[in-house]
């Protein structure tokens, strides 16, 4: 199946809010351009230049307003997303960014992630309005953030931290941002983390992608163990980094698919019933999918590779 849209700038995407057009920047340390394509016409309509080296993450607010770059190491910028010119930028202590999520809503509420900070950035000003408090990852182990998500009706945020071959998953209420719970752990067996947690359409249960290509589902309340769903990993040895492969995990807006992404390849599953639909392998060489999506409106799914962003039209490939 080829792509309706290959974007030569590989690494990260966002989808804007009304699926017209797709964000794209450079992952690889170095390169400091971002751009806006519209996807009907496969066309540049803004240009980003003199970003920070090596973004990692993008995100669109939902109101339209904002389009946010997330550095590897050095914080936030903040363009509009309609020409390109840069609002604000933020430094964010914290060491490497893992994640970069707004709220589900017009309040333009973005959750920065680093290895050791979860950071709430006030866009308008470009400050932090807060950060919330360090968990400990175990005895004599930091805690080692990896991802946040919230759930649809935007009340609840999942933060996973990892350490000692695990994860543990933490709820809390949302904006009042005090801690429900931190009732789920999942035991990996071996050295690995997460690369993506996304509460599932109902948002009793989250699913939870790591490097080493597996994905686990799990209840957010403790109430059951979580289980290993998606096993791509390579059997008899740890992979590597080009076997690793940053596998990624999306639901449709509908709730109805799951996109999971892994070496050079990607699946579609049908959600609730957990029925894989297909596999399909992406364009060129690249063994990394670093990030795979949905736009808000179920029309397209794109994946970001190392060095190009390719975009599907979701009715061919179900």
């Amino acid at each position: 199946m080829k792509p309706i849209l290959t974007v030569d700038v590989g690494g990260c995407f966002a989808f804007s809010p009304d699926s017209s057009r797709i964000a794209v920047a450079k992952k690889s340390v170095g390169k400091k351009m971002g751009k806006v394509v519209d996807i009907a016409t496969g066309d540049e309509v803004v240009s980003i230049d003199r970003l920070p080296a090596n973004t990692r993450e993008i995100a669109y607010a939902p109101s339209g307003r904002y389009l946010v770059f997330g550095s590897m190491y050095e914080g936030v910028t903040v363009v509009d997303p309609s020409t390109g010119t840069r609002l604000q930028r933020t430094n964010i202590a914290g060491g490497e960014i893992r994640d970069l999520v707004f709220a589900p809503d017009d309040s333009d509420t973005l959750i920065h992630v680093t290895r050791s900070q979860i950071s709430q950035i006030a866009i308008a000003s470009g400050g932090v309005a807060r950060t919330f408090p360090i968990v400990n990852g175990g005895p004599g182990l930091p805690a080692m953030y990896e991802s946040a998500a919230f759930n649809r009706t935007g009340d609840r945020l999942v933060i996973t931290s990892a350490a000692d071959q695990s994860a543990v998953v933490h709820q809390l209420n949302w904006p009042a941002g005090d801690l429900i719970s931190s009732d789920v752990k999942v035991n990996f067996g071996s050295v690995t983390t997460i690369h993506k947690t996304r509460y599932t359409p109902c948002s009793l249960d989250i699913v939870l992608a790591e490097f080493h290509a597996r994905v686990y589902v799990a209840a957010i309340d403790g109430a059951t163990q979580p289980t290993l769903w998606i096993d791509r990993s390579l059997p008899g040895r740890e992979p590597g980094w080009l076997d690793s492969c940053y596998s990624s995990v999306a639901f449709s807006n509908d709730g109805g698919l799951l996109g999971f992404g892994f070496r050079g390849t990607f699946e579609l599953w049908s959600w609730p019933s957990r029925t894989r639909i297909g596999e399909w392998r992406v364009p060129g060489k690249s063994p990394a999918v670093f990030q795979i999506g949905f736009s808000p409106n179920g029309e397209y799914l794109a994946i970001a590779l190392d060095r190009s962003t390719v975009v599907y039209r979701v009715s061919d490939l179900v």
